[in-house]
């Protein structure tokens, strides 16, 4: 169960922001976890786009954010679904959400791979969604435009998973991810024929770089050593 008793930011509702119906950090909540060196979000307001989910209906939301990672360990950025429309606002149709991060290594270590998961709950309670009503993905079965990142050409495109490889990046460099999430979320959530703060709901974007297993490296190493020695 993860419906909340909201705090102070709910004064922050406003006619301007009806169509945005998911509420990222600060608003939402404070990014935890061990990986966090720092996170910033920033939401400006949605400009008059047609999204493709439901044509006509002018709700893309651009969100810029920018993390740094100071361990290679999770970090948990708290996202509150049905926000604005719980405030009596009317959202009548999908939203979508463009997201453009800027992610920063900073954990002495070379990235091989990095991970994007939807659930609720954070840290060791993380897991997948329980409510069976909360429709909340990575622009999944439409696609459009399709996630990419500077630093990992290949996307593993799931609803509620994204993983990017096929490259690498090290200590101290930047790279930046551009990825889609989409709300079909009913503005009336528990069913209950009236849209109220009963129906926000917390949910969770995990995401995590990926280094190789212990192990891997030095087995990589090996098998060159093997090969080079052949061929002499």
């Amino acid at each position: 169960m993860n419906r909340l008793a909201l705090p102070v930011a709910v004064t922050l509702l406003a006619p301007t922001a009806a169509l945005a119906d998911l509420a990222f950090p600060p608003i939402g909540g404070v990014p935890v976890g061990p990986g966090l060196g720092f996170a910033n979000f920033t939401n400006p307001l949605p400009p008059t786009f047609s999204n493709d989910d439901l044509p006509g209906f002018e709700q893309i939301a651009f969100v810029q954010i920018h993390k740094r990672f100071d361990a290679v360990a999770t970090i948990d950025s708290p996202i509150l679904v049905n926000f604005h429309s719980a405030g009596g606002a009317t959202v009548g149709a999908a939203v979508e959400y463009t997201l453009n991060e800027m992610i920063t290594n900073n954990t002495g270590q070379t990235w091989t791979s990095f991970e994007m998961e939807l659930g609720e709950n954070l840290l060791a309670n993380f897991t997948a969604y329980t409510n069976a009503n909360i429709n909340v993905t990575f622009d999944v079965p439409n696609q459009n435009p399709v996630p990419v990142c500077t630093a990992f050409p290949i996307v593993t495109h799931l609803p509620h998973k994204l993983v990017f490889s096929g490259g690498s990046l090290a200590h101290g460099q930047t790279m930046n991810i551009r990825f889609q999430i989409d709300n079909l979320t009913p503005q009336d959530l528990n069913l209950d024929g009236t849209t109220d703060m009963n129906d926000i709901y917390a949910i969770t974007l995990r995401e995590i770089p990926m280094i190789p297993a212990p192990g891997t490296a030095a087995l990589i190493g090996l098998g060159g050593l093997i090969a080079l020695r052949r061929r002499r």
